[in-house]
């Protein structure tokens, strides 16, 4: 299980969610498989951009779920490495849908698979919807599987003059925890319009709740997507775990810290899930600025100057199942 969370008010939208993915025997978590599993897909949309978080099931057979929704929105197989991974960029172009189209492209897809219509498997989404005449609106809902059906909960098309909406799945919480992180905040008088702040309080709420909760984790991804008027960007932000030393990239005296990106499809390019040395810089499609900014991790300097890198990110196969083998008959 896992915790995702939505918010959206007139300024921004947010969606934020954890990135560990538990093993679970019976109903009692019995460990850690995955500290940094990526949960969040970035879809942009014939009328705007949506980030999608996922709780619950964490594999669709040998996949894992991030990266069969993923494949869902795109609406045909990736092309893949003969190690059967996915590139980190490729120009692999997906069909112009709406969000509405996108959504129920997802449910029918959920309901299709077994092992997910039974759940638990929740998606919680957030973004912004252009309608006739240059309107927008924000988009703040869920989709849950309920007794073989995806059911859709939320708004399509948020008044933001109502106050804020949020939507949450997986790991139950009180809501007041929210309202603790935005009282504890320094700097709670710019949240209402700072999307940053915003952030900031998401990802406390989340470290929060993983305090006493084995199978919510302290790193968290969050996408931030301000009201696209003077300007249409998309920031997505990894928080990496303060009290845990951040992962390594690379090997021996090059080993730097760590920051991890997830899934970006739009019409004309895919991103996968990445492992970076550090910020990733910005990429631009159909309008739009998809800006990608790690927190949290200690700067790396050399003696020889500074040092960037970035890949794909290996994922690992399910619990109990064999490893893919290679093309020279190794296993990955």
């Amino acid at each position: 299980m896992t915790l995702g969370l939505s918010i959206a008010r007139r300024p921004y939208v947010l969606n934020a969610s954890d990135r560990l993915v538990s093993t679970v025997r019976g109903k009692t978590v019995s460990g850690a498989f995955d500290r940094y599993a990526n949960k969040t897909i970035v879809y942009l949309a014939g009328d705007g951009p949506i980030a999608i978080s996922y709780a619950g099931i964490a594999f669709v057979g040998r996949k894992p779920a991030d990266e069969w929704l993923a494949e869902v929105l795109l609406g045909s197989p990736f092309r893949r490495w003969p190690d059967g991974s996915v590139p980190a960029f490729g120009f692999q172009r997906s069909p112009m849908r709406s969000i509405n189209s996108a959504l129920w492209l997802l449910q029918k897809a959920i309901e299709r698979q077994p092992c997910l219509a039974r759940g638990p498997f929740e998606l919680t989404i957030a973004g912004w919807r252009f309608f006739r005449r240059g309107r927008i609106a924000p988009v703040c809902l869920t989709i849950e599987a309920v007794g073989g059906k995806a059911l859709r909960k939320g708004d399509l098309r948020f008044a933001p003059r109502y106050g804020t909406r949020g939507a949450f799945v997986g790991q139950h919480f009180d809501p007041v925890k929210i309202e603790q992180a935005c009282d504890a905040h320094p700097q709670r008088e710019r949240l209402s319009f700072d999307a940053e702040i915003g952030a900031e309080v998401l990802v406390a709420t989340i470290r929060d709740v993983a305090k006493g909760c084995t199978s919510v984790g302290s790193d968290v991804m969050v996408v931030q997507i301000p009201a696209p008027i003077r300007r249409r960007v998309v920031v997505i932000r990894y928080f990496a775990d303060p009290s845990r030393p951040p992962a390594l990239f690379g090997a021996g005296p090059a080993q730097v810290p760590a920051a991890f990106f997830p899934w970006v499809i739009t019409p004309t390019f895919i991103r996968a899930p990445t492992i970076a040395a550090g910020d990733a810089g910005t990429l631009s499609s159909c309008g739009w600025e998809f800006e990608f900014r790690a927190v949290g991790l200690p700067a790396a300097a050399y003696a020889d100057g500074l040092l960037f890198a970035e890949t794909h990110l290996n994922r690992p196969s399910p619990p109990g199942w064999p490893k893919p083998t290679l093309p020279n008959g190794q296993t990955r």
